[in-house]
């Protein structure tokens, strides 16, 4: 596999500029040499077929690999580097997207005519639901809809399973106050705050609504529980409601598909309380019953996870939270596990200082992966690849000494396993730069 047939022949050399100033590293790009031998796997550039059309921003010609700088007065906190790197590249696509713009970014080709960019020619990729959640929550201030793709898509993970959960609870058990006020309270069931006050303040309210609750029982009991959830669903306008809203047309999607999974597994189960045990048992276990997909999905940003994206191919890739770095150290919740000489696995079940060298072993192995998540994620794009810099560490310490960049597999990249001092860190993105017409740097 030689020639590359996805990508611009810019992009392509970008992507081999940065992955051979890695392999003059001691460890090499992937971190498989060791001292004294030869690199088992060592970093092979490729050429590129190239495209014939070219990426326009703002009526400009875009570099192939863009690094965003955001200027921060010594260290930020991670929570902060998730918010203004969000803020910065949701601003970006929304200034890309933008129909009045007087210089429309776009595809120019052969011709010089220039093809619009749409929503769905931007990927966004990340590593886990916290950066997916940033970026989206970010996005859909400046009304811009997108979808987020993970490689554990299950509808049981979904906010509509837990609040479909509280509404079979009250539905089962009408005469219990406290289940009825929990499903009401659902942001599925969606009342607001007044008609929540409304229910400790307005004795008839309460009563029509314990009485709604005991009919949808017996419809239960007699139809079964998918008539029950549709009848209850259009009693409280939930339909109509959630398609005003952003990412409504997924949430009412979620909604019925759950609702005909309760359908089918009540066929195997016997009564109410199986039924909603069964469903707490998925929702407890995160079964991989599938998040069904919209084809309105295919015409939005595609927020995506960097493994589910192997494989796949976008005009346009943002990194925005490649600085984040996921060290396992004392506080993380599974035990540190890496290979031994022989190359059997061992996990680490001691706590506390026993644990350090198992963890220190652990980190090689993650730095290793990192590496490996970061080729996936500068190989993936046609035209061109963001990346968003920022002085991030996990905890900002008061003098600000360091970042936690070298923790990240971006950080091994730029300067090895070296710490890097905030006012360091554009001078080390600069020298990567250097010596590559197709990477740019800019604030």
């Amino acid at each position: 596999l030689g020639t590359n047939y996805r990508s611009t022949k810019a992009m392509v050399d970008a992507a081999n500029h940065c992955f051979e100033f890695a392999e003059a590293l001691p460890r090499g790009a992937f971190r498989f040499a060791k001292e004294g031998q030869s690199n088992p796997v060592p970093f092979n550039g490729v050429n590129a077929k190239g495209r014939d059309d070219v990426l326009q921003i703002s009526g400009e010609d875009q570099p192939a690999l863009t690094f965003w700088h955001l200027e921060t007065d010594g260290v930020i906190n991670n929570a902060t580097y998730l918010r203004r790197a969000a803020e910065a590249s949701a601003s970006a696509i929304q200034a890309w997207l933008d129909p009045t713009a007087t210089a429309r970014s776009g595809l120019r080709d052969s011709n010089c005519n220039i093809v619009a960019l749409r929503p769905a020619d931007i990927a966004i990729l990340v590593r886990n639901r916290k950066e997916a959640e940033a970026i989206r929550k970010a996005l859909a201030h400046r009304q811009l809809a997108s979808v987020y793709l993970s490689d554990r898509d299950s509808v049981f993970e979904s906010e509509e399973a837990e609040d479909l959960l509280y509404i079979l609870r009250a539905c089962a058990q009408p005469t219990s106050d406290r289940l009825v006020r929990a499903a009401m309270a659902t942001r599925s069931m969606g009342l607001s705050w007044q008609a929540l006050e409304q229910l400790n303040q307005d004795e008839l309210f309460w009563e029509q609504q314990v009485l709604l609750f005991r009919d949808m029982r017996t419809l239960w009991q007699q139809q079964g529980v998918l008539p029950m959830l549709r009848k209850l669903l259009a009693t409280f306008k939930v339909p109509a409601r959630l398609l005003l809203e952003v990412q409504g047309e997924r949430r009412l999607t979620n909604l019925l598909h759950l609702a005909e999974w309760l359908q089918r597994s009540a066929a195997e189960l016997d009564g109410e309380h199986a039924l909603i045990r069964h469903l707490a048992e998925q929702v407890d276990s995160q079964s991989e019953e599938e998040i069904l997909r919209l084809e309105s999905d295919s015409d939005l940003i595609k927020v995506i996870t960097v493994h589910k994206s192997k494989g796949l191919e976008y005009p346009l890739v943002l990194l925005p939270f490649a600085c984040s770095a996921r060290e396992i150290d004392g506080n993380s919740k599974t035990p540190p596990m890496f290979h031994d000489d022989q190359h059997a696995l061992v996990i680490e079940l001691v706590k506390g200082d026993l644990a350090k060298p198992a963890r220190g072993l652990a980190n090689v192995e993650r730095l290793g992966e990192e590496m490996r998540l970061l080729y996936v994620a500068l190989t993936r794009a046609r035209y061109a690849t963001w990346i968003c810099m920022a002085a991030q560490a996990k905890i900002g310490n008061a003098k600000g000494k360091s970042t936690d960049l070298h923790k990240a597999g971006l950080g091994y990249l730029l300067a090895g396993e070296k710490e890097v001092a905030p006012d360091q860190l554009l001078g080390v993105v600069e020298a990567l730069a250097r010596g590559c017409d197709d990477i740019t740097v800019c604030s």
